[in-house]
């Protein structure tokens, strides 16, 4: 008798329960939000003579559902990298805009920087891309040892 009614109290109350399954999974981004991804990852330009220049390409993909509005965008020092198209402030999802950067080797130092994203997407707020340049060092041939 304790069987059945412990099987009547597990059946009721598991049946107030009602579970449903379409039998899909959801993919990300699938609740109608944002989703950066910005390409490449990182720039890095390489070894570089002082006084050489260059043009690089950072691209910023929106692979969620909503719409993504970049809110800022910025360089963290600025001194040999800069900005010289930002791009589109709102990307449509699954579209990209395109942000242009420009470099200039002024120094004997290496040119490290980072373009900062920010944006509406929720799981990634801020998107940071590395920068760098590398001046190739001119070594000076070995001087003459004299010995007295």
């Amino acid at each position: 008798m304790s069987r059945i009614l412990l099987s009547l109290l597990i059946g009721t109350g598991c049946s107030e329960y009602k579970l449903q399954s379409d039998g899909a999974s959801d993919p990300p981004g699938a609740e109608g939000t944002p989703e950066i991804l910005a390409s490449p990852e990182q720039v890095s330009v390489g070894w570089v003579e002082a006084g050489d220049s260059g043009v690089e390409v950072v691209q910023i993909a929106n692979i969620g559902e909503a719409d993504l509005n970049v809110t800022d965008l910025g360089l963290e020092s600025a001194l040999t990298w800069t900005i010289t198209t930002a791009g589109a402030d709102t990307v449509e999802a699954g579209a990209a805009t395109t942000v242009i950067l420009e470099w200039e080797a002024t120094t004997d130092s290496d040119g490290s920087d980072a373009l900062v994203i920010s944006s509406n997407d929720p799981e990634q707020p801020v998107v940071s891309v590395p920068l760098s340049w590398e001046v190739e060092q001119n070594e000076q041939p070995p001087g003459e040892l004299i010995i007295t």
